[in-house]
């Protein structure tokens, strides 16, 4: 994973709560797959007490790179827009100009 690329939760898969959780507790994270296509990872979690007693077990925890716009999706949106009639050809030209800058 990228330092620098921020994620977010994308779904749990199933929790198991065995006992409340403590103030202070400890996790044992694996990472259990990796998809290059969506940029996701999935885990699996132990949260323990100090003494290391299990009290919850995270299955299928999944997170997801936030995106920011591509130029492409950028590109689409202007061509939606002149498409629609809310831009016109040279409002796009002249976003396009702005964006390349």
């Amino acid at each position: 994973m990228d330092s620098k690329v921020a994620f977010v939760p994308f779904f749990i898969q199933e929790v198991q709560l065995f006992h409340p959780l403590e103030p202070e507790c400890y996790a044992h994270v694996i990472k259990v797959n990796e998809s290059l296509t969506n940029n996701s990872f999935t885990f699996h979690l132990s949260i323990t007490d100090k003494k290391g007693e299990i009290l919850a077990v995270i299955e299928g925890y999944n997170i997801r790179e936030l995106r920011k716009e591509t130029e492409k999706d950028n590109t689409l949106k202007l061509l939606e827009q002149l498409e629609n009639g809310t831009l016109t050809p040279w409002e796009v030209e002249k976003l396009m100009e702005e964006a390349n800058e």
